[in-house]
């Protein structure tokens, strides 16, 4: 009879939750994905699911049950967590491993600036200056990723709330001014990573600039640091003291995630030794320096049916043989490297690179399909891997692979600044000028599906990037069409 009631209330929880993330009724046979779930739903409710639970839901298994029944049967199968105390971190490197990789990318090659994420918002309205300046400094005290220094060594060191000076600077100036200051790089030894800008254009229009290093910030992170900014904005606007908030740790959060994927480590190395091993650079031109000139362009992204990741993925693989004659195909996929609901709402760097390797890109688009979306739940099962470090090239190749084709799937939607008595009219994103992947697919679902291609200069030509856009514009339309098996 327990057991019983356990399991009804397991499906009670998944469906509460699954209705409450797709925003609408659900039936414990739905196909939960049939009804708009994408990657980071199934990362929510397994958070949420572990959180109710006591359990260690991995967003993988929500992946594979898809409908509210079978993930009800997965939550009754897990053990209660054991507590993990006050984890302590332990990194081989100094750091963890998705900070230390944006460190290193940092350290390695000053030339390369894509370790800023730089963002400009246009606001119109009654705006007060001086509380957005302070909700900053509210935000930077509430997370202490943005409130940490990193030692040679490398050795982080976490300055105390109240002790950094402000984060905001408010001036005059015009875009042109803006774009100047985010420009300028962090001294990771001796700043914290995050600073600002805030100007008044005129007739209540205003332009606030944000420069956040990588090694404290992702993509997830920006739709927390806005959140918490309108959240502390709105209390100091109207006079009163934001609400007092335990700091979330960084360090903390990732080492009780580190914990709970220990027991994969083994495999995960297995497996990525696995599928790297043979793998053969594209032919795209010869020997090059690691970084290099990019430049970003719209690509295609043809309406229809709205497209899985893998459907995306595949095509995309496709494409690149089309263009290049070549067979064997790795893609560089980043991870969003959050998987347990303690890191849910940490501001941070969370990601790491996994790959997709698909052995023969020439097959029919049903079979590409497949083995992107079996070799995507493989990646989101994995523990963070320094997986460079399990591939050996072959002799004679003039680069990795790894560094030559990335698929960007942006899981979450684009963040915006959402102020009390304000307008948010536009959002800019200042792309790198120079980049270590020879071409980049970028792709947003959400709130209106669009994608752009980034290729470096001195390895592709602009009418080589067209066409390989144009490739994977025509395999996603014939999909729409029926044409060749595509599988969910």
């Amino acid at each position: 009879m327990g057991k019983d009631n356990a399991k009804r209330s397991a499906l009670a929880s998944v469906l509460e939750v699954a209705s409450s993330l797709l925003g609408e009724p659900v039936a414990p046979g739905d196909n939960l994905f049939d009804l708009g779930a994408t990657s980071l739903i199934a990362i929510k409710l397994a958070n949420r699911l572990s959180v109710r639970h006591d359990v260690d839901v991995l967003p993988v298994r929500v992946l594979r049950a898809q409908t509210p029944a079978a993930i009800a049967a997965v939550v009754d199968a897990l053990p209660v967590r054991e507590s993990a105390g006050a984890a302590e971190g332990r990194w081989d490197y100094g750091l963890p491993l998705s900070q230390f990789m944006a460190y290193r990318v940092a350290l390695d090659d000053p030339r390369d600036d894509a370790h800023l994420l730089r963002r400009l918002y246009w606001l119109e309205g009654e705006l007060d200056t001086g509380a957005l300046a302070g909700a900053l400094d509210v935000v930077t005290s509430w997370h202490d990723a943005l409130r940490t220094r990193i030692l040679a060594g490398p050795r982080p060191v976490v300055d105390p709330p109240g002790s950094v000076g402000p984060v905001c600077t408010v001036g005059t100036g015009t875009a042109a001014d803006a774009r100047r200051f985010l420009l300028r790089d962090f001294d990771l030894a001796n700043e914290i990573p995050i600073r600002a800008w805030l100007t008044e254009l005129g007739d209540r229009r205003f332009l606030l600039a944000i420069s956040v290093h990588h090694t404290a910030y992702d993509g997830w992170s920006e739709q927390i640091l806005l959140r918490d900014l309108a959240t502390a904005y709105t209390a100091l606007a109207a006079g009163e003291p934001p609400a007092e908030r335990q700091p979330t740790s960084y360090y903390r959060a990732i080492a009780v995630q580190e914990s709970r994927q220990a027991a994969e480590l083994r495999r995960a190395r297995h497996y990525w030794r696995e599928q790297l091993a043979g793998a053969t650079a594209l032919p795209f031109g010869g020997a090059r320096d690691e970084v290099g000139p990019g430049v970003t362009v719209p690509a295609p992204l043809p309406g229809g049916r709205s497209a899985t990741a893998a459907e995306l993925l595949a095509a995309y693989a496709g494409a690149l043989h089309d263009v290049t004659g070549a067979r064997d195909v790795l893609v560089n996929v980043p991870v969003a490297g959050r998987s347990v609901p303690e890191v849910e709402n940490v501001i941070g760097c969370f990601p790491w690179a996994a790959a997709v390797r698909f052995p023969d890109a020439a097959a029919p688009a049903g079979e590409l399909v497949e083995t992107a979306a079996e070799r995507l739940r493989a990646a989101l099962a994995s523990p963070p891997m320094p997986i460079s470090a399990f591939y050996q090239p072959p002799a004679g190749v003039p680069c990795s692979p790894l560094l030559q084709v990335t698929f960007e799937f942006h899981v979450y939607a684009v963040a915006t600044l959402d102020l009390p008595g304000v307008r948010c009219t536009g959002r800019e994103r200042l792309s790198a000028a120079k980049t270590w992947h020879d071409v980049a697919l970028e792709v947003w679902p959400e709130p209106e599906a669009h994608a752009q291609l980034r290729y470096r200069t001195d390895v592709l030509s602009a009418g080589e990037a067209r066409r390989l856009a144009t490739a994977w514009a025509r395999r996603l339309q014939l999909r729409d069409l029926g044409v060749g098996a595509a599988a969910q």
